[in-house]
């Protein structure tokens, strides 16, 4: 794939949008990000292309796990946690839910192959 030239130095990122989704606290369908708890996943670019110039859709296999800030939650991000293969991103991503108090609880599925303690 050849290199194409960068058009802004400061691009912007696309968010994704989200119509609604269920939200099981409040036991209905709800619009807002709020009621999520979002990490976001960015894998780097540099040094792939020459400078000034990027190759679409390509990235190296390391990059950095971000909490996002949801006030509703009380979750302030910190700082974002490196993974250097894609085996290692499970274990950042639990990492960082981990520093930032976030509880996970089993959905039914889970609990019919998970043991409870």
């Amino acid at each position: 794939m050849k290199p194409t030239q960068i058009k802004s130095k400061s691009p912007r990122r696309a968010e994704a949008s989200i119509d609604h989704f269920f939200c099981f606290a409040c036991d209905e369908y709800v619009w807002d990000r709020d009621h999520l708890i979002e990490e976001r996943i960015a894998f780097g670019k540099n040094d792939i292309a020459p400078a000034g110039q990027i190759i679409p859709k390509h990235a190296w296999v390391s990059g950095v796990v971000r909490m996002e800030p949801n006030k509703t939650h009380s979750i302030t991000p910190g700082n974002p946690l490196p993974f250097h293969s894609l085996l290692d991103v499970g274990a950042v991503i639990e990492k960082a839910l981990i520093e930032h108090g976030v509880m996970l609880h089993q959905t039914k599925r889970m609990k019919k192959y998970m043991a409870s303690d």
